[in-house]
Parts: C-alpha cells; structure tokens; sequence
C-alpha cells in the first residue's frame, strides 16, 4: 500500500476518533450537569448504539451506492449542522436526540473508512498490519480527545467544547473534498458496480449465509456484554464517589483517557509481532475477553472505588485492541472483498441493537438490584465470546498458508 494514501486514511481516522470520543465527553458531562446520578448520561452510549443499528438496517443502500467519497465528505458536514442544534436545546432528551442523529449520520463512517483502506491492501499478509497501524493512530486520539474535552469544559465551557468539536468536523470534510485519490474511488466504484441491483437486506442474508461470519457476530455481541455494558455503566460507577460536575468531568473523561492508552500501549507492541507473525491475530481472540474479565473482576472487588476503576479502564483498553484488530482480520478473511461494506454495516446494525437492548435491561437491573450482581451475571455470559471465534480462525489461518 502505497504510504501517503496510508497516511491520509490514518489522518481521516485520527479526526473521526476525535470528533466521535469528544462529542460522547461533552454530553456525558452536560447530562451529569442535569442529572447529578449519572442516570441520564447512562443513556448516551445507549442513544448511539440504537442509532448505528438503525443505521445498520436503513442505510445499506445508501452505503452501496455511495461509498467512498460521498459519504466521506458529507458525514461529518451533516454532524457539524446536527452538533449545532445544542446551542438552542436543555432538556436532557433532546440531546440523546441530538447524539442519536449524530451517530446516526456517522454510522456509515466505520464501513466506509474501513472498507476504502482495505481496498488499497493487495496482500493478505499485510492486512493485520496495516489494520494494527490505523487502529493504533487512530485511537491515540481516543486518549487525547477526552483530556482536550474536559479542559476545555472546565476552562471555559461545554458550549466552547461543542464549537471545537464543529471544526473536527469540518475539518474531516475538507479533507474529503480536496483529496484526489478519495473522490476516484467513488468514481471507479460507480463504474463497476453499473447495472447492479444489490438488495437492501444482502449485508444481513451474509452474516447469515456464512457460518463463521455468524459465528464471529455472535463473538461480537457477547464480548460487547463486557466491553459495552462496562462502558454504559461508567456514569453511574463514577457517581459512585462523586456528584460534583468537575470532579465528574475530570474523573470521566480520565478513564476514557486511559481506555485510549490501554489500547495504543496493546497496539504499539501488537503491531510489531503482527508484522513478524500475522497468525498471531487468532489469539487475539481469546485476548480480548480475558483482558476485560480481568478488569472487571478487579472493579467489582473493590466495589467500583476510583482507583479500581482507572485500572479496569486501562485493562479494558488493553483488551479493546485484541478485540477491534481481531474482529478487523478474521471478519475480512471470511467476507468477499466486494461485500465489505454491506457485511460491516449489517453487522454492526444487529450487534449494536442487540447490545443496545442489553444494556437497557442491564440499566433496569442495576436499578433493581443495584451495581455488583447483574454485572456480574454478564461477566459469566460474555466469558463465552470465544468459543464462536473457531471458525474464522481456522479461515485465516488457511489464507495465509496460501500465500506461501
């Protein structure tokens, strides 16, 4: 792959991060500014998993016929006019709506990056790497991003944090627009795909067709039970030991911090072995859930004290890493090239709503039963993710001893 279309994608990607990551802190701070429980926060990264399965479910045609460049530039120029709407809005429900059509819009972002940086990939072997590299670059914004947040917040404010955020977006735009290699692959795409009718639902019949892409979405879902419910319950573990808005602010987005430093720290060393032993990608796996149940386990003892939980988020992070990279080379590896998309955004439509109707249940136990007991029930069920990652395993495996 030729290393400055590379390093415009890692650029595209890095901005994504940023404007995605920092637009969840402001809110989550905003919310906790009205709700000093973390209730109402709680239901943000709820907000955004329902909007990308909606997506997932709506938007596949969209994807097809505009992959590339059209979605590119006008995804995150219909975020910045959306993110502008919170000037004019207070009601903590109106801004899950807010965040709800943000992600709606940025729903198609992860196919449609992933899938333009894979079609510049020609050989198999170099797919874990490359994917390691952008992932890692990517996601060092994902440190950054929540630290810039809450300073700009406590500094000056969240509305001053909300324009910053705008210019990412507009940013990631202009980057579209004036980037020749971007605008002609949506033009080579439209003449390829001329006279095709794919239907709406053909993602959806591919995740069902294929049994090891069945069975890595299952693998999805249930790693999500630790990864996702964790992620949805942190508001409510930080009013653990404090409802002060800037503690609040501060402590949150530390934790995000340090879930971005787990995962570069993980992508740093990981991108190095993957390079010498890209089989390496298949214990990843196994990684991924044993690193989060780790964590988790560690917060639970300590009954979600702040310390406890600077280290599971670390770990999380860590283990966040074996489970993108993972999902990325296996679900490539199973998936014909020419489908990609369609197969990404289907996927994260039915893993996104399933786990969004998770997390819902999982609020309403822990406002029944409190914290420690549903959260350990999920725990024991996500522990399984694994076991449905066999047989994408064994199909990459079988890909790189053919090109030998």
């Amino acid at each position: 792959m030729e290393k400055n279309k590379l390093y415009i994608l890692i650029i595209i990607g890095c901005i994504t991060c940023f404007s995605t990551v920092s637009v969840v802190s402001v809110a989550l701070s905003l919310l906790q500014l009205m709700d000093s429980k973390g209730a109402a926060s709680a239901y943000i990264n709820i907000s955004n998993m329902l909007a990308i399965s909606v997506a997932g479910l709506c938007l596949g045609g969209v994807l097809y016929r505009h992959q590339g460049f059209s979605i590119g530039f006008y995804s995150p120029l219909i975020c910045a006019v959306l993110l502008s709407l919170v000037f004019f809005v207070q009601s903590p429900l109106a801004i899950n709506v807010i965040i709800f059509s943000i992600s709606l819009a940025t729903g198609l972002d992860n196919p449609n990056n992933n899938s333009v940086l894979n079609s510049f990939i020609k050989e198999n072997r170099e797919k874990a790497r490359i994917f390691a590299i952008y992932t890692t670059c990517s996601q060092f914004f994902v440190i950054i991003s929540p630290l810039i947040a809450s300073f700009l917040i406590v500094k000056y404010s969240h509305y001053f944090a909300i324009l910053v955020i705008i210019a990412s977006y507009l940013l990631n735009s202009l980057i579209w627009f004036f980037t020749p290699f971007l605008r002609k692959i949506t033009f080579e795409k439209q003449q390829t795909d001329r006279g095709k009718n794919r239907a709406h639902w053909h993602g959806s019949q591919l995740l069902w067709r294929i049994p090891a892409l069945r069975d890595l979405t299952v693998n999805r879902i249930l790693n999500n039970f630790l990864y996702t419910g964790t992620l949805v319950l942190l508001p409510i573990m930080v009013t653990h030991n404090t409802q002060e808005n800037v503690r609040f602010t501060i402590a949150q987005n530390f934790i995000l911090s340090l879930i971005g430093m787990g995962f570069i720290l993980n992508g740093t060393i990981s991108s190095y072995l993957l390079k010498k032993t890209p089989q390496l990608a298949v214990y990843f796996v196994r990684g991924a859930t044993a690193v989060a149940l780790i964590g988790m386990i560690i917060a639970l003892i300590s009954d979600f004290q702040e310390r406890a939980l600077y280290v599971m988020a670390f770990l999380l992070g860590y283990g966040q890493f074996y489970f993108r990279v993972s999902g990325m080379t296996l679900g490539q590896a199973v998936t014909p090239p020419e489908h990609l998309g369609e197969v990404i955004l289907a996927g994260d439509a039915l893993v996104r709503g399933v786990t969004a109707l998770y997390a819902l249940f999982l609020l309403l136990l822990v406002n029944i039963l409190g914290l420690t007991g549903p959260y350990l029930f999920f725990m024991v069920l996500g522990a399984f993710a694994p076991v449905f990652a066999t047989k994408g395993a064994a199909i990459y495996l079988k890909t790189l001893k053919a090109e030998k």
